[in-house]
């Protein structure tokens, strides 16, 4: 048994390492690319503005440069790489963390208010879900930004802080109205499973039969509903966290919030960085990005493994 379990351990961790390591040598490559590197269609074919050996000296100057940790004893602007890199990935988690904790205590209790509507409002409750989901982020952020500039020139003070800037990170409470502009898709998209949830139960026979013995409507959710909601919030997790990742960019760059985000565009656009070292450090932020984001998803995949089975059991 103890040699069976080890095996399998030894399977699935080889597998995770293969996975990451197949994740590097992509990142590596693919940010390893010249920056004016460019195809162009001309005279009906496509043309490259630099030869592959060009590219191919690129790339392996990339993984040189990477692999050699020469970017340890780097200088950006008068600050190491790793430097950057850890302040801007704890602002990026701060607004990562908050934001989904804020679209779960909005969106679930959103979801049960919307179940228990009539069914003559059913229109309206249903585009009050799909409309912000048919928005692209641009323009969601964007909204929640022009009522920052709104709050904040008109001196109107919001969750009883005062006028809070709408660009910067200098203070904390700076982070409200990105965290809130990152969990507005992910609350809207828990909150239409959490109402088609409760609504798929409605006709079952133990809530039937619980509600005929005079059940309340919160003792019929809180023993008979709350678990099927857990079980569909935990089963969507990793849809919501590509959509706060997908988000966090666009976030970053509107509020001028330096995380992970806004350096990746700042890194990519700026002049006061040499091409070998908006490379290498473009390189190390989107490989710690993407190894956060692959983090998560294996405490997701470890959580729904041991959690879910047992919501679907009981």
């Amino acid at each position: 048994m103890n040699r069976e379990f080890t095996l399998s351990l030894m399977k699935k961790l080889v597998y995770h390492v293969l996975i990451l390591v197949i994740l590097l040598v992509v990142v590596i490559v693919a940010t390893g690319f010249p920056m004016n590197f460019d195809v162009e269609y001309q005279h009906g074919e496509y043309l490259r503005n630099m030869s592959w050996e060009d590219i191919q000296g690129s790339i392996s100057q990339n993984f040189r440069s990477f692999f050699s940790g020469e970017f340890i004893d780097m200088q950006i602007l008068s600050t190491s790489p790793l430097a950057i890199l850890a302040g801007a990935f704890r602002l990026s988690f701060v607004v990562l963390f908050f934001g989904t904790l804020l679209a779960l205590l909005v969106g679930i209790p959103k979801g049960i208010v919307d179940s228990r509507k009539k069914r003559t409002a059913g229109t309206f409750k249903l585009l009050q879900s799909y409309i912000p989901l048919s928005f692209p982020d641009v323009l969601t952020i964007s909204l929640v930004q022009l009522g920052a500039i709104y709050l904040y020139y008109n001196e109107i003070a919001f969750l009883g802080l005062g006028p809070i800037p709408f660009l910067g990170d200098g203070d904390w409470y700076q982070s409200i109205f990105p965290i809130i502009s990152i969990s507005v898709l992910p609350a809207a998209y828990i909150s239409r499973v959490t109402a088609n949830t409760i609504e798929s139960l409605q006709t079952r026979a133990y809530i039937v039969t619980a509600r005929g013995k005079g059940c309340s409507s919160f003792q019929i959710l809180k023993k008979h509903m709350m678990k099927n909601i857990t079980f569909e919030v935990l089963s969507i997790f990793p849809t919501v966290m590509g959509m706060m990742f997908a988000s966090l960019i666009i976030v970053e760059r509107l509020f001028y919030y330096q995380g992970m985000g806004y350096h990746l565009i700042y890194i990519y656009t700026t002049s006061q960085l040499t091409i070998d070292q908006a490379r290498v450090v473009f390189t190390l932020f989107t490989i710690t990005l993407a190894l956060f984001y692959y983090l998560i998803y294996l405490l997701l995949k470890a959580l729904k493994a041991r959690v879910l089975p047992k919501l679907k059991e009981n």
